[in-house]
């Protein structure tokens, strides 16, 4: 009887020693696959690692004036949906840094992108909760990695990645490296991202110039831009301010002393109400023009779609240099808001006006594009996106600028105020001055001054309308003139007497062109 039981249980162990070979096999080939799968997901998102090098990309774009001193001053900032100022990290105050490092990861300057020890925790406490609320495990590297490569979906595979990348950013970058993409991405609330952003919004200055009281203050709105609003809960964003100084304290970034000076310091916020501090505000007729002109220019050179080229200006961080005349902006704006100064020709009518100011030297000082207060940015500018007849406002520049080039006429010269074609069969002479008479020989000086559209017509005669077109449009710059264009069956075109002569174009000429024109004889 006993031999049976010893066989019996002899059996039973091999099949158990059997089930668990069987296991084990099943486990190292299963352990094996996943190995695989894991290399190849680790190997794919190193390699597709362009995300991470790229880093921030989108910047707030700065428009600069000069001022009679000739240095240049911030007009205004443009920017998409991220309003952020890159700022090197040497150019900050030291405090800055340790600031993020002792609030946000006060062991950034030793591990190597992932803090084992905070990701155990916080891995720990999603399944046994012992500490009070979520607990985030990411270092200052993986926020960094966070916010360049916009992956923050909450699952396991995108905290893989996270820690590949950050494992990955480590090697590729130094601390101080880090810590300055992080203090340029991170987010400070009211649509502000960057410190030196947040330095503009909140204090109205550069965060190089920030105490420590105040790079406290705009530290501690990170964990959570809501509730440390300094604008909205000034309370709760001085409780955080004082936490951040303690866990600087205890880190030893500071001394007591420090920590006592700006605890007790006062805590001077901008005017929330400063335009400067406004985003999404109405631009200048001036400042749409730069847009439209800078888009063109990157279209031309770098072969930009519009749509690319817009995008670039808004969030490239570039600083465009103006030529603008604030002051002058400012009073031609002012002078076509006010109703008043049209009304008294508007005879009931819908009237428009749009205006372009020009020094002698080519540059642009002002830009009005319509009567009343501008509502909208990139909106109709009368001044350069529309074309009128210019009527005799064109002879000077399309016939006797063209005469005085050519040496045909001087300013003492005389002309012959006389139709081109006489009366005959019952049809009146042409063309017709207003006057609706003739004064023979005159002085140039007079025809201009009397705007003679006969003197035009003959002058422009004798240096041919195909010549005045080419004129306008190689040296002048008019790029609206047609030429030979067809149109329901018909053929029209800007090179004839009426047109050069008079003004009567197909489609008319844009005020900055005209004034441009002119900029370059008178």
């Amino acid at each position: 009887m006993a031999k049976i039981k010893s066989k019996k249980a002899k059996r039973f162990k091999n099949k158990l020693l059997n089930a668990i070979t069987v296991m084990f096999c099943i486990g190292v080939i299963v352990c094996c696959i996943v190995g695989v799968f894991l290399t190849i997901y680790v190997a794919s998102i190193v390699k597709n690692k362009k995300d991470i090098d790229s880093c921030i990309t989108n910047f707030s774009t700065i428009i600069y004036a000069t001022n009679k001193q000739d240095n240049p001053y911030e007009v205004c900032k443009l920017h998409g949906s991220e309003n952020r100022i890159w700022v090197n990290y040497e150019d900050l105050p030291e405090y800055i840094g340790n600031a993020a490092i002792a609030v946000e990861d006060k062991r950034f300057l030793h591990h190597r992108g992932v803090d084992l020890v905070r990701t155990a925790a916080a891995f720990l406490n999603e399944i046994f909760p012992f500490l009070h609320g979520r607990q985030g495990g990411s270092t200052i590297t993986q926020q960094v990695v966070r916010n360049v490569t916009g992956d923050n979906a909450p699952t396991i595979p995108r905290k893989i990645r996270e820690i590949i990348r950050a494992l990955y950013l480590e090697k590729k970058l130094t601390k101080q490296e880090i810590l300055e993409r992080y203090l340029n991405a991170v987010t400070f609330g009211n649509n502000v991202y960057g410190v030196e952003a947040a330095a503009n919004l909140y204090f109205n200055k550069s965060a190089k110039d920030l105490t420590l009281h105040e790079a406290a203050a705009i530290i501690g709105i990170t964990r959570w831009p809501v509730g440390y609003d300094p604008f909205l809960k000034p309370e709760a964003n001085k409780k955080r301010q004082k936490y951040v100084l303690k866990l600087m304290l205890e880190s030893d970034f500071i001394t007591k002393e420090q920590y006592d000076k700006a605890v007790s310091a006062e805590l001077k916020l901008a005017d929330v109400n400063n335009p400067k501090n406004k985003t999404g505000g109405v631009n200048s007729y001036f400042v749409d023009h730069i847009i439209t002109n800078v888009a063109e220019d990157l279209m031309k050179k770098y072969g930009y779609t519009r749509k690319y080229a817009e995008k670039q200006i808004y969030g490239g961080g570039y600083r465009i240099y103006t030529t603008m005349d604030e002051p002058i902006q400012d009073i031609l704006e002012g002078e076509f808001e006010a109703s008043s100064v049209f009304s008294h020709v508007t005879n009931g009518k819908n009237l428009q006006a749009a205006m372009v100011i020009m020094d002698p030297n080519g540059a642009v000082k002002g830009i009005v594009g319509g009567i009343g207060k501008k509502k909208v940015n990139r909106g109709l500018n009368r001044a350069t996106g529309t074309t009128r007849q210019p009527g005799s406002a064109i002879k000077p520049v399309s016939v006797y600028a063209l005469a005085i080039d050519n040496n045909l006429l001087n300013y003492s010269s005389r002309v012959l105020d006389k139709p081109l074609n006489e009366a005959k069969d019952g049809k009146p002479a042409w063309p017709q001055n207003v006057s609706r008479k003739y004064d023979g020989d005159i002085p140039l000086t007079s025809a201009i001054e009397w705007s003679s559209n006969a003197v035009a017509v003959q002058t422009c005669n004798q240096l041919g309308p195909q010549n005045c077109l080419n004129f306008m449009k190689q040296k002048l710059g008019i790029t609206t003139l047609v030429e030979n264009s067809g149109r329901k069956g018909m053929i029209f075109t800007d090179a004839g007497l009426a047109q050069m002569g008079l003004g009567a174009l197909t489609y008319g000429v844009k005020v900055f062109e005209l004034t441009g024109a002119y900029q370059i004889y008178f």
